[in-house]
């Protein structure tokens, strides 16, 4: 189930608070995580763009046109590869100066350059840093609802894997961690939320070791860490074993 469009008008009526008590007219948002906390929109590319009056507008490539139509049906979409350079654009025919926020943190320097290059005169960056990511510090019930439900699909995917006898010795790390990938894809999980790490014996010492092809022995200490997303989610849970 999305998330309800209240709750994205929710979100975007906080940051756009925040941003006028700055004297900033607009912010054009382009890392993804947050235009999908803002609008829904879940694509590989993807942009937003957010005025102090509430009115947005979003924006993808062609790739996503069907898909954007269905998640972000409250807002217009405007398709381009360069989502940021699209955004500026809307403000071409704007009279006087506007102040447009950036997002300072996930921006290269080429990036900017290349968005100070296209954007009209009217308009100037204003670099934002850590505005979207304390709003999102608070988490709303829907959203401690769906990271309870990830956690516990990983963690069944798991207790899965141990019951089978698939966790034992004279198997690889890297057979442990694709069975339990596959277990919690079978669950409902869309991937992984990192590469998953099976660490065994000697290298149980190097907390991000990853799995190889090391064949895991009676006695050894075995720490797992893994994690499951779905629908923007993400669950992280860290184990360690005694074979035998």
């Amino acid at each position: 189930m999305a998330l309800a469009d209240t709750r994205f008008n929710d979100r975007r009526r906080k940051l756009a608070a925040k941003l006028a008590a700055q004297r900033i007219d607009a912010v054009l948002v382009t890392h993804l995580t947050h235009v999908r906390y803002l609008s829904g929109f879940s694509g590989s590319n993807g942009g937003l763009l957010l005025r102090k009056d509430l009115t947005a507008q979003v924006a993808t490539d062609g790739r996503y046109t069907t898909q954007i139509a269905r998640e972000v049906p409250d807002l217009e979409a405007i398709q381009g590869r360069a989502v940021g350079k699209v955004l500026l654009q809307q403000f071409a025919d704007v009279d006087g100066p506007v102040r447009v926020g950036f997002e300072a943190d996930y921006l290269t320097v080429s990036e900017l350059k290349d968005l100070e290059d296209s954007a009209p005169e009217s308009v100037t960056l204003v670099p934002v840093t850590g505005v979207i990511e304390n709003i999102r510090l608070v988490k709303d019930q829907l959203e401690l609802e769906k990271l309870e439900e990830i956690a516990a699909l990983a963690n069944q995917a798991l207790e899965d894997l141990l019951a089978a006898g698939e966790l034992r010795a004279g198997r690889t790390e890297r057979q442990v961690a694709a069975d339990l990938e596959y277990r919690m894809r079978m669950l409902g999980s869309e991937r992984v939320s990192f590469d998953t790490i099976v660490a065994s014996g000697p290298n149980s010492a190097m907390p991000h070791h990853g799995a190889d092809d090391r064949t895991i022995e009676d006695g050894d200490l075995v720490t797992i860490d893994f994690g499951a997303h779905l629908r923007g989610f993400n669950s992280d849970c860290t184990r360690t074993y005694v074979v035998g």
